[in-house]
């Protein structure tokens, strides 16, 4: 019988711990522990601080502890990290806008093919909603005839593109590292929830 997500990333968890200066375990720790829909942040700082200890001058544990320190800070009750960017009709946008509103932020892009399967929904689902949440929605493409395809899918609130993709200023504050990715923040602009799909990211929209 095949083993469960949650029976994998035991397996992994244990062979880290016992194998820190393993190579493999560096391939466990990314595959069953981070590029999971919902990561364990004190799970991976103990699995990140047994293999820094084992392998302190490897250069990638350290660029990734950084990263998990980052993404601990977006969790669930933390303050939403503050942006200014422009959305397609030249309007400037900060998180101060949305004070004592609910705020979903999206990323994505037109290449990613659950999200454009996900936003013909939006308009519709928050039609549908008594309390209607602010939209920020962040395209990562690089260029203007892509984000226009977007465009075209009638999302409600306001389209942001940077055309610098996953190095743009709010991608890399929100750590964004798959699409699509939705933030809900609340009217204290306190982060809410962190989901990789739309029918989770709704269910907890008061």
């Amino acid at each position: 019988k095949d083993a469960s997500p949650d029976q994998l990333k035991e397996i992994a968890i244990k062979y880290i711990m016992a194998n820190p200066d393993s190579i493999t375990s560096i391939y466990l720790l990314k595959k069953y522990l981070i590029n999971v829909d919902s990561p364990d942040i004190d799970q991976i700082q103990k699995a990140v601080g047994a293999i820094a200890e084992a392998q302190p001058l490897l250069a990638s544990i350290k660029n990734l502890s950084d990263d998990i320190q980052a993404y601990s800070n977006l969790g669930k009750g933390k303050k939403a990290p503050d942006f200014n960017v422009t959305d397609y009709q030249g309007k400037k946008h900060q998180l101060s806008d949305y004070k004592d509103k609910q705020l979903i932020i999206m990323f994505g892009a037109s290449w990613a093919e659950v999200y454009r399967e996900e936003i013909r929904n939006i308009k519709s689902d928050v039609e549908g909603m008594q309390e209607k949440p602010e939209i920020l929605n962040v395209v990562l493409d690089l260029t203007r005839p892509l984000f226009r395809t977007i465009l075209r899918d009638s999302i409600p609130g306001a389209n942001i593109s940077e055309l610098r993709g996953w190095e743009s200023d709010i991608v890399k504050s929100y750590q964004i590292k798959k699409l699509p990715t939705y933030f809900l923040i609340d009217k204290n602009q306190q982060i809410v929830a962190r989901e990789d799909s739309w029918n989770n990211i709704k269910e907890k929209i008061k």
